[in-house]
């Protein structure tokens, strides 16, 4: 596209289209409800928790991973039981009444084991904790030149479009976290690298969007905590851009509010995801978003299991909405559902389908 409009809009087809209105399609879609308000859209995108005792699907997931790593199973049972979690997750999604959804990344350990199946990455032996949180994942040891050798997730989309009449979106690491995350990175140079990786998600980007991903959400967190590797990330950025339509490629960090790295709007993302729950600098940043770009504001704590009163929703998106038009308004959690249990990820996430319904039934009147 020639350049980027002020709104956004999920389309039935499964993609999300720069336009004023919704544009229909072929594809039969499910709930109208976001087409007939015309405003606030709530998105769910990322990783969800998987350990949770309240349904069958989700049981057996836990008991055959743990069979997998006792040589009882196999690969193909742990797929069939990731694949059942996942369309459980993919229906509570739909039923809530979000208007775009993601499925949860229950088929991987982590966002980085991407990399196992990216070509010049092997080892994955050393088990480290990613930074910030609980979680560990197993490094991979980089050999360049790196390799994309076909889709990664192509298989995960088709399957969750499958399996919802919503628009998906789907997430990827961002070159920079990742290349934190390989065990020789200052072997192989980090600049160099996290080049490298770009290059191999940009063709990874290429093939979600193409196979009719709604976005694609680049999770790159760790830039927020190095700003002297401005430039590096710059670059980076770029590579990972070029070429494709940048208003269906979406940036998300956390942990660090955006205003510690320069000029971080002026980044080749056509989709910013903000963190807006206790972070006023955060907040403040986001009124130099330049109004050709969308944004997606986290204002629900995905950290936390307390329930949001409607006032504090309401005063998250004043905070930013007000210097934005209203239909370009798109809210979220924000962070992961990896951190919450499953039945309180989708109360919370319940909760902020209601107060959007309700403040967009407001804005009518």
């Amino acid at each position: 596209m020639g350049r980027w409009r002020r709104s956004w809009t999920g389309s039935p087809g499964g993609t999300w289209t720069p336009t004023r209105r919704w544009r229909r399609s072929s594809r039969r879609w499910g709930s109208r409800r976001a087409e007939r308000s015309g405003g606030m859209r709530v998105v769910f995108c990322g990783r969800w928790n998987r350990h949770s005792s309240a349904y069958p699907e989700t049981r057996e997931l836990w008991r055959v991973r743990e069979a997998v790593d006792r040589g009882r199973a196999s690969p193909h049972d742990l797929r069939q039981a990731a694949d059942a979690a996942t369309a459980l997750l993919l229906s509570q999604l739909e039923r809530l009444g979000l208007d775009t959804g993601s499925n949860g990344g229950l088929r991987w350990d982590s966002l980085y084991d991407v990399a196992r199946r990216i070509g010049g990455c092997s080892g994955f032996t050393r088990l480290i904790r990613i930074p910030e949180t609980n979680h560990f994942h197993r490094q991979p040891v980089a050999t360049l030149p790196l390799r994309w050798e076909g889709p990664i997730l192509l298989d995960d989309l088709a399957f969750a479009r499958a399996h919802t009449r919503l628009p998906v979106a789907m997430t990827l690491p961002g070159p920079y976290s990742l290349a934190r995350q390989t065990e020789n990175y200052s072997v192989v140079g980090l600049e160099r690298l996290t080049e490298a990786y770009a290059a191999v998600l940009r063709q990874e980007i290429a093939s979600l969007l193409e196979g009719g991903a709604a976005f694609v959400k680049v999770d790159d967190p760790q830039m927020l905590m190095h700003p002297e590797d401005a430039p590096t990330i710059r670059t980076a950025a770029e590579i990972l851009t070029q070429g494709l339509d940048r208003s269906r490629i979406g940036l998300s960090t956390w942990f660090e509010d955006v205003s510690v790295f320069p000029e971080y709007f002026a980044l080749p993302f056509g989709l910013f995801f903000l963190n807006l729950v206790g972070n006023g600098k955060t907040a403040a940043a986001a009124r130099r978003l330049p109004p050709d770009r969308a944004v997606a504001l986290g204002i629900v704590d995905a950290y936390q299991t307390y329930e949001e009163q409607p006032e504090e929703l309401s005063e998250r998106v004043r905070s930013v909405a007000s210097h934005r038009s209203g239909s370009s308004a798109v809210v979220t959690t924000n962070t992961d559902l990896s951190y919450l249990p499953w039945e309180r990820a989708l109360e919370k996430l319940g909760v902020l389908v209601a107060w959007a319904r309700r403040a967009q039934r407001e804005e009518q009147q």
